[in-house]
Order: C-alpha cells, then structure tokens, then sequence
C-alpha cells in the first residue's frame, strides 16, 4: 500500500508540473502572438531577394538569408529566424519583405509560416500540456471517487 500511495503521489505531482508548464506556456504563446501582431501593425513592406540560406540548429535545418533596400535606401541582409519547411525557396527569388522602420535588421519574409509558425508551435505544445495535465488529475479524482463508492 505505502508503494501505491508513493506513486499516486509522484503521478499527481508530475500532471501538476504539466499544468503549471502549460500555463506558462499560455504566457508565452501569448507574448509571441502580441510581439508578432505589435509588428505586423508597424512594418513597412518592400520586396527583397533570397540570397542564401544559413543553418539555425543541430539538425541542419536551414533558412533563407534575404536582402533588402528599406525606404531610406539602406540594403541590409538578414539571416530568417525560421526554417523554410514548410516552404521553398531559392537564391534570387523575389519576396516580399515586412521590417520595422525604427529598426530595419528586424525583418521577416512576409509569409504566414515564416511570421506565424512558432507562435503556432508554442500554442500546440501548450495544448498537449495542458491536455495531459488535466487528464491525468482527472482520472486520479475518478479512481478515487470510484474506490470511494465501490469498496
């Protein structure tokens, strides 16, 4: 019994960490959503051109480096945060650019998954999080209800 009610415990502490895990998760999807809405509201658009790609991780994973001229005719390049993955693109394609007037070295290619995707991915890992949490302290309180009325 000792060993059971060990690991009821320890089952109960590790949905609550998913919970709290997920709640600060919560925080920072939405973060990332204001930050990005902040920008998209600010950005001046211009067109640009890819003229290379640059790895961001261990795995590989490659994304575009483009370049600009912004509106007071400065050419900046910049290296994309985000992986194409979900799209392709090659050196000398003409993009679309979206950059911040005040500080034009923050710039993205003006594409739903180069803007959106890692809000995307913080808001999906949430939910798992919290799924999981919610669960697991879901099914501990019906075990216990169920242990209560069927001795």
């Amino acid at each position: 019994m000792r060993v059971q009610s060990s690991v009821k415990k320890s089952n109960k502490t590790l949905y609550i960490i998913l919970l709290v895990v997920g709640v600060f998760l919560l925080l920072f999807g939405i973060l990332s959503l204001l930050a990005n809405i902040n920008f998209l509201n600010k950005a001046s658009k211009t067109t640009g051109t890819i003229v290379g790609f640059h790895t961001i991780n261990s795995f590989g994973s490659k994304a575009p480096v483009f370049q600009f001229v912004t509106e007071d005719g400065k050419t900046l390049k910049v290296n994309s945060d985000s992986t194409a993955f979900f799209e392709t693109y090659q050196i000398n394609q003409k993009i679309d650019i979206l950059y911040d007037k005040k500080n034009p070295l923050v710039a993205n290619i003006d594409s739903f998954m180069q803007i959106w995707s890692f809000t995307i991915l913080i808001f999906i890992v949430f939910d798992i999080f919290i799924f999981f949490g919610v669960r697991g302290l879901y099914n501990i309180r019906e075990n216990k209800n169920f242990r209560k009325n069927h001795p």
